[in-house]
């Protein structure tokens, strides 16, 4: 993989994750909005799975090894 691909991936998975907490927190909010308790309670579900989601490509991201 060259320096520009590391590159790429590396801001791929950032504004992947980026996407995912802002979808997180939505359903967070739908969540407090929700008609039912079950409905909230797969709501926040749902926000788990996304931040979960978004920490792991962090994560990856954090670990693309760049040469200096």
């Amino acid at each position: 993989m060259t320096e520009n691909m590391k590159i790429w991936l590396k801001e791929l998975y950032l504004e992947a994750a980026e996407e995912h907490f802002g979808t997180a927190s939505n359903e967070h909010l739908w969540a407090l909005g929700a008609p039912t308790d079950e409905a909230s309670m797969l709501h926040e579900m749902n926000a788990d799975e996304h931040r979960a989601f978004a920490n792991m490509l962090t994560f990856m991201a954090h670990n693309i090894k760049e040469e200096n």
